[in-house]
């Protein structure tokens, strides 16, 4: 796991992770989630903080359960299209007023932008 922000649940940084991982192709459509059991060892957490992240997938329509075979990520890629873009959205939105809190102008940030995309 990457990174764990502190004021903010354990099932609800594990599940951004998780979705991170299905938005960017990591996890694929259609594949196998890891069980309760080896999510809980996987992350070193209690088996009911990985059901309640793995719940909360679910409710969210990132996985669905097949009642004999386990959890699986949705097949449904305009969903899993439309996620990656909010996520982009919500990242944006927070880099924007986190430099506008600290005084930069629109202008500069997009300077800014503009010339480290030209050196990559």
């Amino acid at each position: 796991m990457k990174s764990i922000e502190n004021n903010i649940p354990i099932y609800i940084n594990i599940g951004k992770e998780l979705k991170n991982r299905i938005v960017t192709g990591k996890i694929k459509p259609n594949e196998k989630m890891p069980s309760v059991r080896n999510l809980a060892l996987e992350y070193n957490i209690n088996p009911n903080t990985a059901l309640k992240t793995l719940d909360l997938l679910e409710q969210e329509g990132y996985i669905h359960t097949d009642s004999t075979n386990g959890k699986f990520v949705t097949s449904d890629e305009q969903f899993i299209n439309r996620m990656r873009i909010e996520i982009l959205n919500e990242h944006v939105t927070y880099f924007i007023n986190e430099l506008a809190s600290l005084g930069y102008s629109l202008s500069e940030v997009l300077d800014i932008l503009k010339e480290k995309v030209k050196v990559k």
